[in-house]
């Protein structure tokens, strides 16, 4: 399990860290000062899928095209971690079982705070009301 989850991260930093998008200065012009510069490569203007970048992007460029892009570039990042996560939530499952718990979730809860998976998400019902 430890193994997995090791190279689902180091996947997921790989795709991560291998994306670029080139921009036209229109793209970012009404970024803050900091992010265009972050963005300014030689003459070129890129996007990366590292939060700085990707989050200054998603929140100021006017370029619905290239936005749209970008969240699927970075929604569907390391497709090769679809056959790591199925094994991943077995190897928890499996664990959760031999630990005496009904899943994975109540072995996580198991050292935290909240109780059960129902008050975490009693919890979550209670915060989404205010927030509308």
């Amino acid at each position: 399990l430890s193994q997995l989850q090791t190279k689902f991260a180091q996947n997921l930093l790989k795709a991560t860290d291998s994306f670029e998008m080139e921009v036209d200065f229109k793209d970012i012009k009404g970024f803050p000062k900091s992010d265009i510069e972050n963005a300014k490569k030689g003459d070129k203007y890129i996007i990366t899928l590292k939060q700085p970048s990707y989050i200054a992007f998603m929140t100021y460029s006017t370029n619905r095209k290239k936005r749209e892009e970008l969240y699927k570039a970075y929604s569907t990042r390391a497709p090769q971690n679809e056959e790591l996560i199925t094994k991943i939530l077995s190897l928890r499952d499996e664990e959760a079982k031999l630990l005496g718990f009904s899943n994975f979730a109540e072995v996580s809860l198991s050292k935290k705070m909240a109780s059960s998976p129902d008050e975490v998400l009693e919890f979550l019902y209670s915060l989404a009301k205010p927030s509308l």
